[in-house]
């Protein structure tokens, strides 16, 4: 955590220095100066490469903690004393290879990424302490026979992990799915037709009655929204027996990680742009036009588009935890250059701590690589590029979790083990009628 600490710091700095460009400017009832645009200009840069350094940073600690949940359960299992050593038993039990294995393990932490970890010296079983090591990380049990790889020796003794040898893997990343991080997930146990009602009272008012006049009878007009649970399928992987039998990596997890991101990253695209035919309803495809941009091709999006798409939306729909934008990344590029076209100052205002996230015109917004980005050299008029309201009125129901299906014996005679992950899901905006949520429109 300590990087991850040091980020957060930095970021903040960054995040000050430009919020006092901005409080200046707006103190002296002016716009920024050129120097300090160029100063803005910089420290957003300097913003977007450190969030996307934390995005990193944060992965690999999750990566990391997986290890250290191995070393728990180990202790769990077999009492503290495996791992660590009870002061009262050393003299009469001998440590146990996998307490040597993983407490050499972390001894060496920063040696973790590229480099050998070493052997206490004068170790000479480096075979029996990678089997041992080996296994707790896989979540096995550490008497369990494994295939060790090649060990190298030195003067000090042998290394726990050879040269090229690796518990990590790099995983190429790709952002998706920004929507289901504020949307309501509605968890079922079946997949049955879940109709949600709906009632849309708000044209319909009281009246002032005069005295013995009679009541008048005025209905309530119910609807409802049918979720379903479309079944999404991650394709199947062949993973080579070899493979599974030689890896240091937990196979079983890293590919149910990657087979649910698979999952991911298709429903991610019917949550926004989804026809709700066969399919969920997409956030774009059930929402509505709320404002227009104007102008044309690379100045045709401007603070008062912004503007008019959030006085679109109801001021019912305007506050609460989940208010905010959802858009493309490039969209926001193009709108953290936009100005306040009265004081001049930017619109977009960065995060001051990790706990305070950055806002555009006071809301939050929300990263969605799925929305239709905005393309200042070549918009299109079918471009529904930012969405604003009450964003978690967008409902996924999710049929039970992620089921992730290992064929050992379906693939047997080639010597290879099958895994395939399904997921049954459907999305709507829950919508009675007054439209928590709109969209801006480009122009061509």
């Amino acid at each position: 955590m300590d990087t991850l600490t040091a980020l957060y710091e930095r970021q903040g700095r960054v995040a000050t220095l430009m919020r006092g460009l901005v409080d200046k400017a707006v103190a002296e009832d002016r716009g920024l100066t050129a120097d300090e645009q160029s100063q803005w200009d910089k420290a957003s840069e300097d913003e977007a490469r450190l969030s996307n350094q934390i995005q990193m940073a944060e992965k690999l600690h999750g990566i990391d903690e997986q290890a250290l949940n191995a070393v728990r359960k180990y202790n769990d299992e077999h009492g503290d004393h495996a791992l660590r050593g009870n002061p009262g038993e050393r003299e009469s039990e001998p440590e146990s290879k996998i307490s040597k294995a993983v407490r050499n393990y972390y001894r060496f932490d920063k040696e973790i990424r590229g480099m050998p970890l070493r052997a206490e010296p004068g170790a000479a079983d480096s075979d029996e302490y990678i089997a041992a090591f080996r296994s707790v990380i896989r979540g096995g049990d550490p008497g369990r026979e494994l295939r060790a790889a090649q060990t190298s020796t030195t003067t000090g003794g042998g290394y726990v992990i050879p040269t090229g040898f690796r518990v990590d893997i790099e995983v190429a990343m790709l952002q998706f799915g920004g929507l289901r991080k504020v949307a309501t997930i509605l968890p079922t146990e079946t997949g049955n037709p879940l109709p949600w009602p709906t009632v849309n009272d708000t044209a319909v008012t009281g009246r002032l009655l005069a005295e013995n006049a009679a009541e008048n009878n005025t209905a309530v007009t119910f609807g409802q929204i049918t979720f379903n649970g479309y079944k999404y399928s991650s394709d199947y992987v062949l993973v080579p027996i070899e493979l599974a039998q030689d890896s240091a990596v937990n196979l079983e997890a890293l590919l149910a990680r990657l087979l649910g991101e698979r999952l991911g990253r298709v429903t991610a695209v019917d949550y926004v742009t989804g026809s709700g035919s066969s399919r969920p309803n997409g956030i774009v495809t059930a929402s509505v036009q709320g404002a227009v941009t104007g102008g044309a091709a690379a100045s045709n999006l401007d603070y008062n588009d912004i503007l008019s798409l959030v006085h679109s939306v109801d001021p019912a729909y305007r506050v609460g935890p989940k208010v905010g934008f959802l858009m493309a990344d490039a969209t926001l590029l193009l709108l953290k250059k936009l100005q306040d076209a009265v004081s001049g100052r930017p619109l977009w205002q960065p995060a001051i701590a990790n706990e305070v996230p950055p806002t555009l015109d006071g809301y939050r917004y929300y990263i969605d690589q799925a929305v239709p980005a905005h393309l200042s050299a070549s918009p299109t008029s079918a471009s529904k590029v930012v969405l604003f309201g009450d964003l978690g009125k967008y409902m996924i129901r999710d049929v039970m979790d992620i089921t992730l299906t290992v064929l050992r014996e379906l693939y047997a005679g080639n010597h290879q083990i099958g895994y395939v992950a399904v997921l049954r899901t459907d999305g709507d905006l829950l919508d009675a009628g007054t439209r928590p949520v709109k969209y801006l429109q480009a122009t061509a």
